[in-house]
């Protein structure tokens, strides 16, 4: 009797559930049976899950619906189990067709079948947090997690499912969520105050990952609670913690090191704190610590003692330390070696000293102001200091070497300025003196090919750019006096020139090797650019959990090194905010890229062209939450900023052509709209001369929608 009432109605193969047909159970458990099933108009075969009866009521339909509304708000994160259709039976019992994981196996199985290290593990263990974080953003809390709900298709991909039992946070009720609650309760993966009959938040969420890890990490649960009632197994757990995870690892992750093991138990037992206050605040927290685990900075979930952080300084920097004391302790050992060589040290040493003076004196120089006993000028500006020693450098010929550093020294300012016609002429002229004068290989010519292939792709002139780019690092592999940090920025330009050609699986290969290679050797400046970089390809090709958390590695990066103030963080910021605005959160964009364009306009000045990219991507966000007066003064702001920086056509200036012939769109003006995005296609097709862009392609298809709504319908089709 007790089963007829609590289960689903046994039903068989073949039997129509809506518009699908079942095929074959593939699994149960307290909350319903799961069936494979086939849509019979569409073909597209799904997990059909029927609810027992014990969830159902007089407000079965209220309730279903609810549930199809919470989940399909999830379906924009490609680690939760896309939801398609839900109903009723006509007893009543509700069911949910929801994404097939094919050869899915729960999260533990399939790391002991294919004995994966502790690395893949933890990379599986981190989608899953992410999952979770994303429905906690949304105000949705799982409250059945457990491995089996955590599913690992036969390619390796990560998908949480079974949010059946899932309400908004703000919606719960707190009688009828512990009635839920404690009739659905898998002890093992029940946080204290879930056994306690309390309402679920999202620290029980959070406990349970921890149990899941623990697991991962061992092979067992943190306590056994096999037979026990609720009030049992809450005073287990209560008792005090588990053993640490180290003290029961898994065999096939012995390798790892102790110190490693340290950091891996402080973050589980954090999970795993009885007191849901001490857990982490959020998902967010624990995905920073796993993501400082991997790259080997110091946790959140240990005291920052200062003998922790040296070690965690030390394992990360090991090279350079030990390359330190191995000079050190030459040093010591042969420094009587040092005598045969004092006179010609001394030459040196006076060359190096009259060169000092001589930048001593040009830099003096370049602040002398227009009287010189009364000292600077009051109106100096730094576009002028520069432009007076662009002129001074001129004079330097008695010293060519200092003339073609100072040269690239003032080029790379005048890009940052913006000033891209007057950083080419002293790039290009640095590049030619040192080609002339220094062999190919030698560091200080590639670091002049470097910067004149930035430069190139700032100004749109790819190919050129990727030559440079390519040039450079074929050369750096030819020679062993070069430093990690300028391969770094030659990978960096050649990941750039590859972004903005979109060409983006290659620019993720070529920055993922750099980014590994240089992870242990480089300073923090050169990788928070290499992994901005990475994200930003990854953002474009689709891959928006990826790049969000690249991205904001690299925010944290940038700002423990510059502060909240830098355009470093500025351009992380808005890269932030298109990941938002890919997933059409546009409310969300909004304030991170406002924040983006004070730093901007504070650091640069309305005029200069990343401050005019924030404004034209604030425009925008703007325009599709509808918000259009506010729009358009910024998108033309924009465009009056890329027209007056741009000596050439670039992809800058076509992107906000696009924009306001979108914001034209939505008016329902499509003459106005169509002229738009006729300019728009027009620089698209002037910056990537062979045809083969992206940009062109939805330059075409804007074009096309602008004729369609205007009811030219054959120039409509051409441009489809």
């Amino acid at each position: 009797a007790l089963r007829a009432l609590v289960e689903p109605p046994a039903l068989a193969p073949g039997t129509a559930v809506g518009p699908y047909r079942l095929g074959r159970e593939i699994g149960r458990g307290g909350m319903g049976i799961v069936w494979d099933a086939v849509h019979e108009e569409t073909g597209r075969t799904v997990a059909l899950k029927l609810l027992a009866a014990h969830a159902g009521g007089a407000d079965d339909h209220a309730r279903v619906t609810r549930e199809y509304r919470l989940l399909a708000s999830l379906d924009d994160e490609r680690h939760i189990a896309r939801l398609f259709d839900v109903g009723l039976l006509a007893d009543g019992t509700p069911w949910f067709a929801m994404e097939l994981v094919r050869g899915a196996l729960p999260i533990t199985r399939y790391c002991n079948v294919h004995g994966l290290d502790l690395a893949r593990r933890l990379d599986l263990f981190l989608a899953a947090v992410v999952a979770v974080r994303h429905a906690h953003s949304r105000g949705v809390i799982h409250r059945d997690l457990k491995p089996s709900n955590i599913l690992v298709s036969d390619t390796g991909q990560v998908r949480v499912v079974d949010f059946g039992i899932a309400r908004a946070t703000a919606d719960v009720l707190p009688s009828d969520d512990a009635r839920v609650s404690m009739q659905s309760l898998t002890l093992e993966f029940s946080a204290p105050e879930q056994l306690a009959g309390e309402p679920p938040g999202t620290p029980c969420d959070l406990y349970v990952l921890g149990v899941v890890l623990y697991e991962l990490l061992t092979g067992s649960r943190p306590w056994r609670l096999d037979g026990c009632s609720a009030s049992d197994a809450l005073a287990i757990v209560r008792s005090g913690p588990p053993r640490p995870p180290s003290a029961v690892r898994q065999a096939s992750i012995l390798g790892t090191a102790r110190a490693d093991w340290a950091d891996l138990d402080a973050l589980c037992l954090k999970l795993l704190a009885p007191d849901p206050r001490t857990r982490y605040a959020s998902a967010d927290g624990l995905v920073t610590d796993l993501d400082r685990y991997r790259s080997g900075d110091p946790l959140l979930a240990r005291a920052p003692t200062a003998h922790y952080r040296l070690r965690k300084f030390v394992t990360r920097h090991r090279l350079a330390v030990v390359a330190a004391a191995a000079v050190t302790l030459g040093a010591a050992g042969l420094s009587t070696a040092y005598g045969v060589r004092l006179a010609a040290e001394r030459r040196e040493t006076a060359f190096q000293a009259a060169r000092t003076a001589r930048l001593q004196q040009f830099l003096m120089g370049l602040f002398a102001g227009a009287e010189p006993d009364v000292g600077p000028s009051r109106d100096l500006t730094v576009r002028r200091l520069l432009e007076r020693g662009a002129l001074t450098a001129d004079f330097l010929q008695q010293d060519p070497d200092v003339q073609a550093d100072l040269q690239q020294t003032l080029g790379a300012l005048f890009v940052e300025l913006g000033d891209y016609d007057r950083a080419e002429v002293l790039l290009e002229r640095s590049l030619a003196q040192k080609a002339a004068r220094l062999p190919a290989d030698d560091p200080r010519r590639i670091e002049g090919m470097v910067a004149l292939a930035l430069l190139r792709t700032d100004q749109a002139a790819f190919e050129d750019a990727e030559r440079l780019a390519r040039d450079a690092i074929e050369q750096l592999t030819r020679t062993r006096t070069a430093g990690p940090a300028l391969r770094l920025r030659a990978d960096l330009a050649l990941g750039r020139v590859l972004n903005a050609r979109g060409r983006y699986p290659e620019a993720i290969a070529h920055l993922q090797a750099s980014a590994a290679a240089g992870e242990s050797v480089a300073s923090a400046p050169d990788m928070s650019a290499v992994l901005s970089e990475l994200a930003v390809a990854h953002q474009y090709a689709g891959h928006l959990d990826d790049a969000e958390l690249l991205h904001r590695r690299a925010l944290d990066l940038d700002r423990r090194m510059h502060g909240p103030r830098h355009p470093t963080v500025a351009d992380t910021l808005i890269s932030l905010a298109e990941a938002e605005s890919s997933r059409g959160r546009y409310q969300d964009a909004e304030p991170l890229v406002r924040e983006a364009r004070e730093i901007l306009m504070a650091w640069y000045g309305a005029d200069h062209p990343e401050t005019g990219s924030a404004t034209r991507i604030l425009a925008g966000t703007l325009t599709m939450q509808g918000r259009l007066d506010e729009a358009d003064p910024l998108l033309r702001e924009a465009v009056g900023v890329f027209e007056r920086a741009y000596s050439r056509p670039h992809r800058r200036l076509g992107l906000a052509l696009n924009d306001l012939g979108t914001l034209a769109f939505r008016r329902k003006r499509f003459d106005e709209s169509v002229r738009a995005y006729e300019q728009a296609l027009a620089t698209y097709r002037q910056v990537f001369p062979d045809g083969r862009s992206q940009y062109i392609s939805v330059g075409l298809a804007n074009l096309g929608s602008a004729h369609l709504e205007a009811g030219a319908t054959r120039e409509a089709e051409r441009f489809f």
